[in-house]
């Protein structure tokens, strides 16, 4: 069957990004798109963890992530590039995930370094991108993991110890992440200073967080939730900076993005409408939800939306 076509209050402002996700503005109206890349030729056939065997292999897998940066009309350059892309024998693409700007500065979330894809000496973690293109790692997050890493008490084989972060968001000084695999929100600073404020995996089980906003002084976090999907079985959830955690809405369906307007209404990007044990084509919308929780469709027919963001027009960006 045809898929559903976008519904006619979305159009196409920029084509031929490599499988795009986290987007932001600068206060000068560019556009700032993450490309998770294309992976790569290197084959990595074997563990090279210690005590570490992954049913993704074989990866293969290059320096094709990068950043687009998009002006105002339309021109499209490369504000980042050679970033670790990885891409597995089922055809996802593991590679830099979110964006964010911190004084001026743009900052990368980067998910496809670490020992799991021979990549040591490349870690997982926030990277500063430079004037000229290059990068430099100011947060390990591949550190933070392999600390805790501890096989003998592993939950399942899907655990990666490098983890994979996927949501973003700077503030006060401050970053916040969102890691999906291992199920956590952390706190980390600008010299690298990580801690876990909630740890979802504990509380809630496996639910797969994704992605994080902030309003009003708390944090919000989505969930992706299982595959295959359960529809409505997303939640969003309220965190207070000390940590402590509420539902905030439910009901909702692998949750890929979350933001705020200024009278506090939440939209909500859903990579499914759960029509579908999976995610697929025209499957994807955007949800708002209004201060008395009410829910409603304001925009759908998207095709594996991964990232949102407001733009200068007032319009939300996918």
């Amino acid at each position: 069957d045809e898929p559903p076509p976008p519904s006619e209050n979305v159009t196409v402002v920029h084509e031929g990004l490599n499988y795009p996700r986290g987007l932001i503005f600068d206060a000068d109206g560019n556009l700032y798109v993450v490309e998770a890349g294309r992976g790569g030729d290197t084959e990595v056939t074997a563990a090279t963890c210690p005590d570490f065997v992954s049913p993704f292999m074989p990866y293969h897998v290059g320096m094709s992530g990068r950043v687009a940066k998009i002006t105002l009309e339309g021109k499209r350059s490369i504000a980042v590039e050679g970033l670790p892309s990885a891409r597995d024998p089922f055809d996802w693409v593991i590679g830099p995930n979110a964006v964010t700007l911190l004084d001026g500065e743009l900052y990368v979330l980067q998910g496809a370094g670490g020992c799991s894809r021979a990549l040591d000496d490349i870690p997982n973690g926030i990277v500063r991108a430079n004037a000229d293109g290059t990068w430099e790692t100011v947060v390990d997050l591949s550190a933070f993991w392999r600390a805790q890493w501890d096989p003998a008490n592993l939950t399942d084989d899907d655990i990666e110890p490098d983890g994979e972060a996927y949501g973003l968001i700077a503030g006060d000084s401050m970053f916040y992440v969102v890691e999906t695999n291992q199920g956590a929100l952390l706190q980390a600073s600008l010299d690298g200073k990580i801690e876990r404020l909630v740890d979802f995996q504990a509380d809630y089980g496996a639910i797969a967080p994704s992605v994080v906003a902030a309003y009003n002084g708390d944090l919000y976090v989505g969930n992706i939730g299982d595959l295959p999907t359960e529809a409505g079985a997303a939640k969003v959830f309220k965190v207070a900076m000390d940590g402590t955690v509420e539902v905030y809405a439910e009901g909702l369906t692998n949750i890929l993005g979350l933001e705020f307007d200024d009278a506090g209404n939440l939209y909500v990007l859903q990579m499914s409408d759960g029509s579908a044990e999976f995610p697929g084509p025209g499957m994807g919308n955007i949800v708002r939800i209004d201060n008395a929780g009410v829910q409603a469709v304001i925009a759908s027919g998207l095709t594996a939306p991964a990232g949102l963001t407001w733009g200068p027009d007032g319009a939300l960006y996918v």
